[in-house]
């Protein structure tokens, strides 16, 4: 019987909290109103030109990201076989964060908590896939074997 490591369900429950941010993101863009949270920046981030990549808004790229993020870490709960993916995925979200950390931070001198928030998730998701324990392991069941 194999059991399911608990680093991986907490995977995919990050993932989801990036859905949940992503929607957050798309509705502030629409709202066009009210501010951000712990910073003062997101009107100026969410509506600059580095909040598109090819014509299409940074908020739907990323429910995109963490919709398929989701799908690929709940597969890895039961198999190894998604492996080199989730590291792929990862490692390609964080570099796009740590790029888009760096536009608010050296370009725009604003930041977006939501922005913020997703560059967070990325990191914990990432930190957790490459350094932390989410191997799959079997579980030995003595004295009911016989």
């Amino acid at each position: 019987m194999r059991k399911v490591s608990r680093a991986r369900v907490t995977l995919v429950f990050f993932a989801f909290l990036g859905i949940v941010d992503s929607i957050l993101v798309h509705n502030k863009i629409i709202d066009n109103t009210g501010s951000c949270v712990v910073f003062n920046g997101c009107q100026d981030v969410l509506h600059s030109t580095y909040a598109k990549l090819f014509g299409v808004s940074l908020a739907w790229w990323g429910l995109a990201f963490y919709i398929s993020l989701a799908l690929i870490l709940f597969l890895w709960i039961t198999s190894e076989k998604p492996r080199i993916l989730v590291y792929l995925w990862c490692a390609g979200g964080l570099a796009f964060s740590y790029y888009l950390l760096g536009v608010q931070a050296l370009i725009l001198h604003e930041f977006c908590s939501y922005c913020v928030g997703s560059f967070i998730l990325v990191n914990i998701i990432s930190g957790v896939v490459f350094f932390g324990r989410t191997s799959i392991s079997q579980s030995k069941l003595t004295g009911l074997q016989s």
